[in-house]
């Protein structure tokens, strides 16, 4: 019998979400989405109540609205605009890999360096209407952004700055990429845009960095493998730092000063979602030190972290013993190697 596709059963770590979310809701933006949301966030695709994802390109747009319509996803909203700080006409530059298409031209000098050629060129022009995501959101219906995840090559802080107030008021989680220094020419460094997100009340906490070395006519591991006849791995080159995803989270202070308890449970998950357990226990005791979450409430939101954890990590490597194990093996190891190269060889490997 032919039908509307059934929402499958949520698993465990979508349980805990749940648990912990409750009747808060949750919105989930996504800038550049062409493959739909990234693994890490898969947690939030069938307990958010709207995730709103951005494709400029209407064949990759379609595509998304396609899948979520496959997947029996009714809290999907497909927007196929290209956003930025202001309506206006501007250039896109459209690269050979429509991953790398951004609103910046690339080809600046550390592109040169640590870029490859063939995924920028052949490059062509085109014009786009650009809208700014507040108002986007607002004629949507939606409206807040409890989370957003950028990647837009380069043009992130624009996007940004198109939320307006909103991002201010009411979002809770930033997740964007950042270029060190970027592949594109103007492209905003990590110093504006970790001003930018300060005076918006938020504060990094973590950075999750890609490092390359620098290529030899598009090949990355020639001068470790043809020149210092080493691994490109190897601990004696050091890589370059390129890029790095930015994570931000509403300084708790703000938080806590919101009393707003449906955002401090959106808060928490969203911790969760990156790991962050640890900071999301501390924030469940300050909230209820505050009466902002009552005693029922923050209980189940922390038998939510403690189950969310529970059902991601790793049950050899986040076992106790073997950490111990480890340890002797890497202290072994290093008695093994001063006896074997001497100590002034230890210490330079230090």
């Amino acid at each position: 019998m032919n039908g509307a596709p059934s929402t499958p059963p949520l698993d465990r770590v979508e349980q805990a979400a749940a648990g912990i979310l409750g009747d808060a809701g949750l919105v989930v933006v996504d800038v550049g989405a062409a493959f739909g949301l990234p693994p890490h966030l898969s947690p939030l695709r069938n307990i958010a109540s709207a995730i709103c994802c951005f494709e400029p390109d209407p064949a990759a747009a379609e595509a998304l609205g396609r899948a979520a319509r496959e997947r029996g996803q009714t809290n999907v909203k497909v927007f196929p605009v290209a956003l930025a700080s202001s309506d206006a006409e501007r250039t896109l530059y459209v690269t050979n890999a429509p991953t790398g298409s951004s609103l910046l031209k690339p080809g600046n000098d550390f592109a040169k360096s640590f870029g490859v050629l063939e995924y920028f060129y052949p490059l062509r022009e085109t014009t786009v209407k650009t809208r700014p995501l507040h108002d986007v959101l607002s004629e949507g219906g939606v409206p807040r952004a409890d989370t957003i995840k950028i990647d837009v090559q380069g043009a992130e802080l624009e996007v940004l700055s198109g939320l307006g107030s909103m991002l201010a008021e009411t979002t809770l989680a930033v997740e964007l990429e950042i270029g060190f220094p970027g592949c594109y020419f103007d492209q905003p460094g990590f110093g504006e845009i970790d001003a930018f997100m300060n005076k918006a009340g938020f504060l990094l906490y973590d950075l999750r960095p890609a490092s390359h070395h620098p290529h030899f006519n598009g090949d990355f591991g020639y001068y470790p493998r043809e020149i210092f006849r080493a691994p490109a791995e190897s601990s004696t080159l050091t890589k370059r730092i390129t890029e790095a995803d930015g994570i931000y989270f509403r300084r708790p202070e703000l938080m806590l000063q919101g009393n707003d308890a449906n955002a401090m449970r959106r808060q928490l998950v969203l911790l969760c979602v990156y790991g962050f357990f640890i900071d999301a226990l501390q924030l469940i005791a300050r909230a209820t030190a505050a009466k902002l979450l009552d005693e029922d409430v923050s209980r189940t939101c922390r038998e939510g972290v403690l189950a969310w954890h529970s059902a991601t990590r790793d049950l050899l490597a986040d076992d106790p013993r073997f950490d111990r194990f480890a340890r002797y093996v890497r202290q072994w190891s290093a008695r093994f190697q001063k006896k074997l190269f001497g100590q002034r060889f230890y210490r330079w490997r230090e």
